[in-house]
């Protein structure tokens, strides 16, 4: 498993999973639990939304992730505001993309589902936790 952590949207390397996550550890802890999962899946880390959305804009349609996770509070750029930009444009219609966040407010979970998250996660305090979502993750590669 390739885990790449972006410095800046130049980076074009191909990854089935690109994540959005500020949190240092979080992004640790859910590398380990991939990796755990499915040595061969590739996943590339940017820590601020403005920085994702500029990356995804910069790959060829060849080079697009199998699937999106975002963290709901991102600097610069929020995850639902990442979704609402992604569900206007077909070119990523495609790729589920899910949002994680420390809550688990009802209404954040709402209205990522209706900005088009396939899916929404507690983050979680332990390995085993980390794990299980890294599961769901990987259904969709």
């Amino acid at each position: 498993m390739a885990i790449i952590y972006l410095k800046n949207a130049t980076n074009i390397t191909p990854v089935s999973i690109l994540i959005a996550e500020d949190d240092i550890d979080d992004q640790e802890l859910l590398a380990q639990a991939l990796q755990s999962l499915n040595p061969d899946v590739n996943a590339a880390f940017i820590t601020n939304g403005n920085a994702f959305r500029l990356h995804l804009e910069k790959l060829e349609d060849d080079c697009l992730p199998k699937v999106i996770l975002l963290d709901y509070n991102l600097p610069e750029m929020s995850g639902v505001e990442i979704l609402k930009l992604l569900r206007g444009n077909a070119r990523y219609r495609q790729i589920p993309k899910m949002i994680w966040s420390t809550s688990n407010s009802s209404i954040f979970k709402n209205q990522s589902v209706e900005f088009g998250a396939v899916d929404y996660f507690v983050k979680p305090s332990d390995f085993d936790s980390f794990t299980v979502i890294a599961k769901k993750i990987l259904e969709y590669v």
